[in-house]
């Protein structure tokens, strides 16, 4: 929020300066212009162009910041279509997120190795791999240091740097 209110404040400043006076000074005649018409329009469309860029330029700037608080969102406000639950056996749980995850497709690749339920995963994780984010096969292998997978701080940092280095997936913090 500071970063646009000062780019604001610097818009409003660099566009107040290139304001063209609105009076005309009567004492000059038209021998003793500087510059010609042809000139001062050359001069004038400079300047649209620029506001123009300027405008654009601002519009970019508020989309980033769009997209940043999006992103924050997106972090601590996932919405979940179901989760598998892993933590007795793996201190794992998965959440479902994006919308290939049906619940015949959750009940099949949760089926045999957890309990699957339309709720999200149970709070108590550390931390998790967001492998796919934003496709349509979007989920998030959420870690546990209870449970039977003997999850540790250790083995929990190389996860992270496994998530990290692996293509499409970013580890992500508790929720």
């Amino acid at each position: 929020m500071k970063k646009y209110l000062l780019l604001s404040l610097i818009l409003t400043l660099v566009l107040v300066g290139c304001e063209k006076p609105t009076t005309q000074n009567p004492l000059i005649t038209e021998d003793e212009k500087i510059i010609g018409d042809e000139e001062l329009e050359i001069v004038e469309n400079a300047k649209n162009e620029e506001e123009e860029s300027m405008k654009k330029l601002e519009e970019s700037v508020e989309l980033a910041f769009d997209l940043d608080e999006l992103k924050d969102k997106k972090e601590t406000n996932v919405t979940s279509r179901g989760s598998c639950d892993l933590i007795a056996e793996a201190s794992t749980c998965i959440e479902y997120i994006g919308s290939f995850w049906t619940d015949q497709q959750m009940r099949l690749h949760c089926e045999s190795t957890g309990i699957f339920s339309k709720d999200p995963c149970p709070s108590g994780m550390v931390g998790g791999c967001n492998i796919g984010e934003g496709v349509i096969s979007d989920m998030i292998t959420w870690f546990y240091l209870q449970g039977g997978g003997g999850i540790t701080e250790v083995s929990l940092k190389h996860a992270e740097n496994a998530c990290n280095a692996t293509m499409m997936s970013r580890w992500v913090n508790a929720k």
